[in-house]
């Protein structure tokens, strides 16, 4: 609910003032030192969200360090250079004129609200007290400070040094891949290298056979064992990219994981599309087939529901996938992370591998509901 909440919020902001670039930083949760733009609209691309800031470094490290408004009516004549380099976001977006709001969560900073312009625009007291009126004193959940006008305009605050641009890192994107590997890992020692193990002993033990029979018993056991080897690794293949996502499509691909996961877990899933036989692009096929996998998985394994829904519609311009539970939910201050998987941040960053946005909405004792929206790329006909 709450990043739904967030993207709804930014796009009205942008649509009343006419800025063009929205966007809101965050502290990250795992490492509170570094903070990352997370939502954006009218963003020219999803570089935004490459941005890794420490405290200090940039136009959200600037806010979240003195805890002040910031507005800056010309990028181009008030920053040198070296200083535009040093702050990526508006390189990245092109920004000109813009206006930024700490957001607060208690005694401290925990995010960041960027409105800008492309073009030089004055940033008005007017205009400035407007936003504030818009945005009121409780902005998704953070505490918005009123501070004055005069105390926003930029004064020298960016001369800070800050991180190059080349040392900016793809901190979720790394992260998620770690865990792939981690999880990998895990697949493979708890099945196939046990079963390896299992065969080996038991080609071992033929040494010791007294007969023909005995001999002809291990073997058939090896054989066996060397079957689920082959099915185990089979599957490890299948979770990485199965390869029936290429030859039969996302819908073929999900009505069989769907009917898996029917049979192993004992829950009913209802799957409804409109897509049938339409295929897109493969980057859109796979992570729309990871998301989904990872959101079943975990509410199969954790809702504790007895059923779950997914869709997946084509809007034409918009392919989108929601998957919902009527599970015990949790609380989105304080959400535990649960299993070895991907996780929620890392979900969010698989949907913007294809300029795609992933939002989430729990209650406890609520359920939860996941959507990802991408643009609709189809693969050419030939």
């Amino acid at each position: 609910m709450k990043e739904r909440e967030e993207l709804s919020m930014i796009r009205q902001i942008k649509e009343c003032f006419g800025f063009d670039f929205v966007g809101i930083a965050t502290v990250l949760e795992a490492h509170q030192q570094f903070l990352t733009w997370m939502f954006a609209t009218g963003s020219k691309n999803t570089d935004y969200r490459k941005i890794v800031l420490e405290p200090g470094k940039g136009v959200a490290g600037g806010v979240y360090s003195s805890g002040r408004p910031m507005v800056i009516q010309n990028t181009m004549g008030e920053l040198s250079p070296r200083q535009q380099v040093d702050h990526p976001i508006i390189i990245a977006e092109e920004l000109v004129s813009l206006l930024a709001i700490p957001l607060w969560k208690g005694a401290r900073v925990a995010g960041v609200l960027m409105m800008a312009f492309r073009v030089k625009t004055e940033i008005t007291k007017m205009l400035y007290e407007q936003v504030l009126q818009m945005i009121g004193k409780d902005f998704c959940g953070y505490e918005v400070q009123h501070a004055r006008f005069e105390d926003a305009i930029h004064s020298g605050e960016l001369d800070v040094p800050a991180v190059p641009i080349y040392e900016l890192m793809r901190y979720q994107i790394l992260q998620a891949k770690e865990e792939e590997r981690k999880r990998l890992a895990r697949d493979l020692h708890d099945t196939a290298i046990q079963s390896v193990v299992g065969a080996q002993y038991l080609l071992r033990s033929i040494k010791y056979a007294k007969d023909r029979d005995g001999i002809l018993a291990i073997a058939d056991e090896v054989d066996q064992r060397l079957m689920q080897i082959q099915t185990d690794l089979r599957n490890i293949s299948n979770g990485l990219r199965p390869r029936a996502l290429d030859d039969l499509g996302l819908v073929f691909i999900l009505s069989s994981f769907v009917k898996s996961k029917e049979e192993s877990y004992g829950i009913s899933i209802y799957f409804h599309e409109n897509v049938g036989d339409t295929r897109y692009v493969p980057e859109i096929e796979n992570v729309f087939y990871r998301v989904c996998q990872e959101a079943v998985v975990n509410a199969c394994k954790y809702s504790g529901s007895a059923d779950l829904m997914i869709s997946l519609v084509d809007s034409g311009e918009y392919l989108t996938l929601e998957v919902t539970d009527h599970g015990i939910g949790f609380d989105l201050e304080h959400i535990e992370i649960k299993g070895g998987g991907m996780g929620l941040p890392n979900m969010r960053d698989q949907a913007a591998l294809i300029d795609g946005e992933f939002t989430y909405q729990s209650l406890p004792g609520k359920g939860t509901s996941i959507w990802l929206t991408a643009p609709v790329k189809r693969r050419d006909p030939s």
